[in-house]
């Protein structure tokens, strides 16, 4: 079964998004003690000692959630980008092994590349291709041939979010920004040949 809840329609009806959901799990006679029982016993979530009603949940299983929406969204599903392939591709052009004086991996998992890459399609609305995501890593890689002491690990040159100090959450993506400025030039090159 396939459900897509669109805000807009929520904000017509003066409902939040929480607010749906819950109405949402009476509507289907979800018996949600129970379930929230099923969960903590298979170990995915913890009851929460201060709340009864509520869940804590582990990193993992928070990833493991954001993966999933990531996954079911429609541009990702709809972008016939080949995710896997690119990751595994990417992966090969990174140095083996783990970051000088740190306990990171340079490549990190395919699944961390996919979900990175699958990121900038769902949140972004950034579409690449494969030639695109090679040549822009090979050029990254190659600004840091003589010393990589500076160079980021390939998660964080796909896509690393942080907080601006005020709440706000910002990303920094070498990646899309070499791929943007990659374009760019493509066009202009064009258009001084049509000139």
């Amino acid at each position: 079964m396939k459900i897509t809840i669109d805000t807009d329609v929520l904000q017509e009806k003066n409902l939040t998004f929480q607010q749906f959901l819950v109405l949402l799990i009476a509507y289907k006679n979800i018996d949600y003690k129970k379930i929230m029982d099923n969960l903590v016993e298979s170990g995915i979530a913890l009851k929460d000692v201060y709340n009864p009603y509520n869940l804590v949940l582990s990193d993992n299983t928070r990833n493991g959630i954001m993966r999933i929406l990531i996954d079911c969204d429609k541009n990702v599903a709809n972008s016939n980008i080949d995710f896997e392939t690119i990751a595994v591709k990417m992966r090969d052009l990174y140095p083996k092994g783990y970051k000088p004086g740190t306990t990171y991996l340079w490549r990190d998992s395919v699944a961390v590349i996919v979900g990175k890459l699958k990121t900038l399609v769902s949140k972004y609305n950034f579409y690449f291709t494969e030639e695109e995501a090679i040549a822009a890593t090979k050029e990254y890689l190659d600004t840091y041939k003589h010393d990589n002491k500076f160079m980021k690990l390939l998660r964080y040159f796909i896509l690393k979010t942080d907080n601006d100090g005020v709440g706000n959450k910002r990303i920094k993506s070498d990646f899309m920004t070499i791929i943007e400025n990659n374009r760019q030039r493509k066009e202009e090159d064009e258009n001084e040949t049509d000139n």
